[in-house]
């Protein structure tokens, strides 16, 4: 997702609480925190839902307590990526151009 998008979105949920649940389905994803939600629907070049191996929905998992983290390394770049592993953890990867990239990877 773009990363404005991004910071839009960390900020927003983290008035409501520490710890994001996002449903991922083939044309969207909900973020939820507490009860406050959030949908980010799929658009051509905008958001991008993959997945393999696997049936829809899905559930990443995350905690915003490194939330200036986040924050501070998405203003390295344009887009941020979240993964699921294949032991289901969920990964925030932050691509930096000619860098690499800064992941983030939280436990199960």
């Amino acid at each position: 997702m773009p990363t404005e998008t991004f910071k839009q979105l960390i900020n927003s949920l983290s008035l409501y609480g520490f710890a994001v649940r996002a449903t991922v389905t083939i044309t969207q994803i909900m973020f939820r925190v507490v009860n406050e939600e959030v949908v980010l629907r799929a658009e051509a070049e905008v958001y991008k839902i993959l997945r393999s191996r696997s049936r829809y929905p899905y559930l990443l998992e995350f905690g915003l307590h490194q939330k200036s983290a986040f924050l501070n390394a998405a203003s390295l770049s344009d887009r941020v990526r979240l993964h699921q592993l294949l032991d289901l953890r969920t990964v925030l990867e932050v691509p930096v151009k000619g860098l690499g990239s800064i992941l983030f990877c939280f436990k199960l």
